[in-house]
């Protein structure tokens, strides 16, 4: 199949679609579907135990959700200011070429493409198999099929036309939303038998360390921008989208770190990866590890879709500037989609997947996410004369993101030197695959 669609590309670049531009097929609930798709994932239902670790006070606890969802809203307003007036596909990609450069542009895409993207899309399928393997007993190669073929069919889907990859991703995400919803009631009507008193110090810097597990987990809120290209009506789609899906996801990551700290012990909580699964068993008894895995799972999937819809528009943009392979500029004649960009990245992400090197390069690179979305941010005010008049409330608000944002990163690269500088390293070999590039293409 990947075949077939990859000699159709080929034909289709001899046809005048190599650069041509993506239909505007979607609509702010396909949007919002994306962001919340994006967002929601394992994270949380296991980063929480090692958040509490490091802030074991409920209230500063519930505080830092609180922070982490803030600056999720005031990054999705920025970036859906600067989607508005360049409504192209590519999200920061584009708007980093534009304030900082191309190198600056083309190292947030590349690294978007070797880990943002392709090793998420890895890690998920991955812990996609892992639990299924928990409701149904399968041995390593089976997994590792389970995985490849979660990328491979949801690749397909998309490949083959926008609205096959859009029913698949409102499937996901109503079933996704629905079990969550069901979770959270559950736990706000059922009555706690613990005590819910804190009285720990914390520290400062365990407070910025703790913050960065959070704001990975709530990595995604800018998903729709990718797509902003094919919406219909961006001016009015994109901050609906933007926003309404952020915010839903805020929502719910509230109510199910209260019922965190409502139900589980404070011995209990404190660095436990599976603070889901003791959530479900305190709320559904023997059932409850079935109940979360089931989330899990439908999570993992949706994310998968999301991602395999999300980051092609990136590599997509990048090569209709002529900065990466042109052939990933092309768009199927038939299904209107950049086919080859998407297969590209799946096709990476399964290399991932056989070779496991997918946990390196997201503990390598994952801090790269928060620093070129402070970059982003920041291209608001580099670009300030370009853009409609904006309010110095949110001038503010995004200067506070900024600061807070490269607070975190330096705290990281304090506190975690070496993996920091390896993966700035990784990121810095995009330089002169950069040059490359551009003087291939010219």
């Amino acid at each position: 199949m990947f075949y077939r669609l990859y000699v159709d590309n080929i034909a289709a670049s001899f046809k005048g679609f190599l650069g041509k531009s993506l239909s505007r097929n979607l609509n702010t609930l396909d949007g919002t579907a994306v962001v919340i798709a994006n967002v929601i994932g394992v994270g949380i239902f296991t980063v929480s135990g090692f958040v509490y670790e490091s802030v074991p006070d409920h209230g500063l606890f519930m505080l830092l959700w609180i922070v982490g969802g803030a600056l999720s809203l005031i990054g999705g307003n920025a970036y859906a200011r600067l989607a508005i007036k360049y409504p192209q596909a590519g999200g920061e990609y584009l708007y980093l070429n534009k304030s900082m450069g191309a190198l600056v542009g083309f190292l947030s895409g590349w690294t978007s493409f070797i880990a943002g993207f392709s090793g998420a899309i890895a890690a998920s399928a991955v812990g996609l198999s892992a639990y299924i393997g928990r409701v149904v007993a399968i041995n390593n190669t089976t997994g590792l099929i389970i995985s490849i073929s979660a990328v491979v069919i949801i690749t397909i889907l998309h490949v083959t036309g926008v609205k096959k990859g859009n029913t698949l991703n409102h499937f996901l995400n109503g079933l996704l939303v629905t079990t969550f919803l069901i979770l959270c009631i559950k736990g706000l009507i059922t009555p706690s038998e613990i005590s819910t008193t804190t009285a720990d110090e914390v520290s400062a810097p365990n407070f910025f360390v703790a913050l960065i597990p959070i704001l990975f987990t709530f990595a995604g809120w800018n998903a729709a921008v990718y797509l902003v290209e094919e919406f219909k009506n961006p001016e009015k789609s994109i901050y609906k989208a933007v926003l309404g899906g952020t915010l839903v996801v805020v929502i719910l990551y509230l109510l199910i770190n209260f019922l965190y700290i409502k139900f589980i012990p404070v011995n209990e909580l404190s660095q436990t990866i599976e603070v889901g699964h003791l959530l479900g068993n305190k709320l559904f008894g023997d059932l409850g590890s079935l109940i979360v895995n089931s989330v899990i799972i439908t999570a993992l999937l949706s994310s998968i879709s999301a991602m395999i819809m999300a980051g092609p528009r990136v590599y997509f943009a990048m090569a209709r500037d002529g900065l990466f392979f042109k052939q990933l500029s092309v768009v199927h004649p038939k299904f209107d989609t950049p086919t080859t960009a998407i297969i590209a990245q799946s096709g990476w992400s399964i290399l991932l997947i056989l070779t496991g090197s997918f946990e390196d390069i997201l503990l390598y690179t994952g801090f790269s996410i928060i620093l070129f979305s402070a970059l982003a941010v920041m291209s608001v005010f580099l670009l300030k004369n370009n853009l409609p008049a904006i309010p110095i409330i949110w001038q503010v608000l995004y200067g506070i993101f900024i600061l807070v944002s490269f607070t975190v990163l330096i705290n990281s690269f304090a506190t975690r030197t070496t993996i920091s500088l390896v993966g700035t390293a990784l990121i810095s070999l995009g330089i002169p695959i950069f040059y490359w590039m551009k003087k291939t293409n010219q």
